[in-house]
């Protein structure tokens, strides 16, 4: 059937939005105001906003209910690691307070991490963004001297 989108109820009134409307120098409008008062001249244009009576909401249409389609995208871990050209290697710190690490074009994510993709995508920055290419990037107790 053509023209099978929302109709507008009959006796429903239009909900009123401000709206910007572009006006030209010299043009009357509603509440048009000289481009010398507002500070917006752009050329002899410039922008004001008024009152419109144009949108409905959709408690006011009839027709077929409204059903959002939910589109989730698809994301493969692997793929991405592929794409990246990165490995993932098997987690091999002792100290129980470190989630995963990143080393050259390697990361590492720890068995019992409650939200392992959330850190194998704060890894993978590490190594994309080029963190891991100077040196290793391991948290030790004592702070190296050039930090220091």
């Amino acid at each position: 059937m053509e023209g099978e989108g929302l109709i507008r109820a009959k006796r429903q009134k239009a909900i009123n939005l401000l709206m910007p409307v572009s006006v030209k120098r010299g043009e009357k409008k509603g509440a048009a105001v000289d481009t010398a008062e507002s500070g917006n001249d752009k050329g002899g244009q410039f922008n004001v906003f008024m009152l419109s009576a144009n949108w409905f909401s959709l408690e006011q249409t009839e027709g077929a209910d409204f059903e959002r389609e939910l589109i989730v995208p698809t994301w493969d871990a692997q793929v991405a690691l592929a794409a990246l050209d990165v490995a993932q290697v098997l987690f091999e710190q002792l100290r129980g307070n470190v989630l995963g690490y990143a080393q050259d074009r390697s990361i590492a994510i720890s068995p019992p991490n409650p939200l392992k993709h959330k850190t194998r995508f704060h890894e993978l920055a590490h190594v994309v963004l080029g963190h891991t290419a100077e040196g290793d990037m391991s948290d030790t107790e004592v702070t190296p001297r050039d930090i220091r």
